[in-house]
């Protein structure tokens, strides 16, 4: 008996819930950090001012409201292969707004961190994110 069924049986009820869902969120980290590239927060937030200030900005959708480019056949792959590890809780598109190629990210709720799986294309790329360049630099 794991731990929140223990809690659960001796009725400690909301605390068996919270630690279940804490639980899952770890595990899911564990498989998306072991796997996948990221790209903290801070380096994408870093990354974003310096468009800023190009009068640029990345943009980020989620894939369900995403409605441009359609993905390479290996992006597609790459994402069905992201799917059934069951490690991200949604997928999230970013490109530079107002250009056509971006780039396709794993999430996790309560992880500010984002997991490459792929990019089409050559507008932004995720190295240009993790090394704070500009296209054109």
């Amino acid at each position: 008996m794991d731990i929140s069924e223990r809690l659960e049986k001796l009725g400690l009820k909301k605390l068996a819930k919270g630690f279940s869902k804490k639980k899952e969120i770890i595990d899911k980290m564990k498989i998306a950090y072991k796997t996948y590239p990221i790209v903290s927060a801070e380096k994408f937030d870093s990354y974003n001012k310096k468009l800023n200030k190009k009068r640029q900005t990345l943009k980020s959708y989620r894939i369900e409201d995403y409605d441009d480019s359609i993905p390479s056949e290996e992006v597609l792959k790459k994402l069905d292969e992201a799917e059934v590890l069951k490690c991200f809780d949604y997928f999230e598109i970013t490109r530079v707004e107002e250009q056509k190629d971006p780039i396709l990210f794993g999430r996790i709720n309560g992880c500010p961190d984002k997991f490459f799986i792929a990019q089409w294309g050559d507008d932004v790329k995720v190295e240009d994110i993790l090394l704070g360049e500009l296209p054109n630099d």
